[in-house]
């Protein structure tokens, strides 16, 4: 018996809505996110262990090292997304 139909999809979209909704708000928060790794320089804070106000520690010149892993998230975001909507473009073109 194999599943289709539009109850089928109403059914599983019911389901995948709060994921994608909770996707949704942690890929805008990510790429809206202002501070970069430098924005919380501190000299007198090297080598810190993970604390409430920086979750990831701080690197040798007192970086917050959470900031830094946000900035490659939102790096790497931008760059899937770039690269799908070019793919997407260029195979609507060709095709």
């Amino acid at each position: 018996m194999v599943r289709s139909g539009p109850q089928f999809r109403r059914a599983a979209l019911r389901r995948a809505l709060p994921l994608l909704v909770i996707a949704l708000v942690v890929v805008v928060l990510v790429l809206t996110l202002p501070d970069g790794p430098l924005a919380s320089l501190s000299s007198s804070l090297p080598f810190q262990p993970p604390s409430r106000a920086h979750p990831f520690g701080t690197d040798d010149l007192g970086r917050d090292m959470g900031a830094a892993v946000l900035l490659g998230v939102r790096t790497s975001l931008l760059l899937g997304i770039g690269v799908t909507v070019l793919a997407q473009v260029l195979g609507i073109g060709v095709g």
